[in-house]
């Protein structure tokens, strides 16, 4: 419809303004109710569509429950106190169980070998020490001025004679203990790291070898002796150790 306006000179036709767009209510609609109830979208395919008569709308899962179907049946639906037989805890306990014997295992596979490296260097330490005192022995032997007389015994700093030492026999030294080598053993005073005690030797007049003359003198003679030194270690390590040393007078 147009209207007509009248002006001094010419005509214009002006186009008369839409109609108003019908206007839904949104206050009664999906967003205040939280449901399409009015408007073309409550009347659309999406309200009387599948998905609002269809098995999703009647389903478990608007109801929030699986209550129908092979899951519904299943182990996963109705879990059963008697069918858990603790199977998982038993298995725990099990793996537990190995798991700490191979952790002692371990354990005391290393306290082994750490005293059997702490051993190790003990010996060493008396084997060094032993050795120390057998040089001394030899050091003394060499320092004599005059053939000594050997005792028949043994004295601390003296030369005993070859069988002379009790009980008489070429192992004399077996069945020793600490008290009877520090009762006729020769200290040897040095202090040494990793030791208890100082070391000792005894020393022994073992043989005489002589140039092959008839009759021959002291100068045509050596004179051999057996040199014998023990020590101990910081744990209880004994070593004994001999030497032949020989010399002319």
């Amino acid at each position: 419809m147009h209207s007509l306006i009248l002006t001094g000179k010419r005509q214009a036709q002006l186009p008369m303004p839409k109609p108003p767009i019908p206007l839904i209510p949104i206050a009664k609609g999906l967003i205040t109710k939280g449901l399409i109830t009015k408007g073309p979208i409550s009347k659309g395919p999406i309200s009387k569509g599948p998905i609002s008569k269809g098995p999703i709308a009647k389903g478990p899962i608007a109801k929030g429950l699986i209550t129908k179907g092979p899951i519904a049946k299943g182990p996963i639906a109705k879990p059963s106190i008697a069918q858990q037989q603790g199977a998982v805890l038993i298995i725990a306990l099990v793996m537990l169980l190995i798991l700490t014997l191979l952790a002692v295992s371990v354990m005391e596979s290393s306290l082994v070998e750490e005293r059997m490296a702490g051993n190790n260097l003990d010996r060493n330490i008396a084997f060094q020490v032993a050795e120390a005192a057998l040089r001394a022995g030899e050091a003394r032997v060499a320092s004599f001025g005059n053939r000594p007389q050997p005792i028949n015994g043994v004295a601390s700093g003296s030369v005993s004679g070859l069988d002379a030492i009790p009980p008489a026999s070429p192992n004399w030294w077996a069945g020793k203990d600490d008290a009877w080598w520090t009762t006729n053993g020769t200290e040897y005073d040095q202090d040494f790291a990793g030791t208890n005690e100082h070391p000792r030797y005894i020393i022994e007049e073992y043989d005489e070898v002589c140039d092959g003359a008839v009759d021959p003198t002291i100068r045509q003679c050596k004179i051999v002796y057996r040199v014998t030194a023990i020590a101990w270690g910081g744990r209880n390590t004994t070593v004994l150790l001999q030497s032949l040393f020989a010399r002319r007078y």
